[in-house]
């Protein structure tokens, strides 16, 4: 029965791989994304065993997987693009001038007077 389920989505692969990176050009996005589009795709239909079976059109059927697949992908890539863009936004360059380093070590180190005169 595997043998059978692994045949059937081996069939569907290479009958309609070649339409859907066509339809997912369409889309703009990059060649390697839109692969992994494409194979994210047919993992989860194959993991689920979906309703593809009972369409009447299982080209639409996988069309509009893609579609809602790259959707996700393109929406991910904003709110990524958006957390990456609002950290760098929040990161700051501290400046130090060496001699005022030393000066504020200098001050914070020395013994105070009173530590000085209380000792007699």
């Amino acid at each position: 029965m595997k043998s059978d389920k692994c045949s059937r989505y081996k069939w569907l692969y290479e009958t309609y791989e070649n339409d859907l990176f066509s339809y997912g050009m369409a889309f703009g996005i990059g060649k390697e994304e839109l692969e992994d589009c494409v194979q994210d795709v047919f993992l989860y239909l194959y993991e689920h065993d979906c309703r593809l079976w009972e369409s009447d059109n299982i080209k639409a059927y996988l069309l509009k997987c893609l579609k809602n697949r790259i959707l996700i992908e393109k929406r991910r890539n904003i709110l990524l693009e958006e957390f990456t863009e609002d950290k760098v936004e929040d990161e700051f360059t501290i400046e130090v001038n060496g001699f005022e380093l030393i000066m504020d070590c200098l001050l914070y180190t020395s013994p105070s007077p009173r530590d000085s005169t209380s000792s007699r």
